[in-house]
């Protein structure tokens, strides 16, 4: 999605419906933040995995 089109729908929501707010962070989800957001999460403890590890867990993936 766009950001206009987040901004109208949230408009839309608060302004329509009586929304007292809306949480745009579950409208803008990127297919490259769930793939990192995955990568991060198989790596265990380690939220910041360096290149090897990267490249390992993406081949798994």
């Amino acid at each position: 999605m766009t950001l206009k089109s987040t901004i109208n729908l949230s408009e839309y929501s608060l302004n329509k419906h009586g929304f007292t707010y809306v949480i745009t962070n579950k409208i803008i989800k990127t297919h490259s933040k769930l793939f990192f957001g995955t990568v991060r999460q198989a790596s265990g403890p380690n939220d910041h995995p360096f290149t090897p590890t990267f490249i390992q867990i993406y081949k798994v993936l």
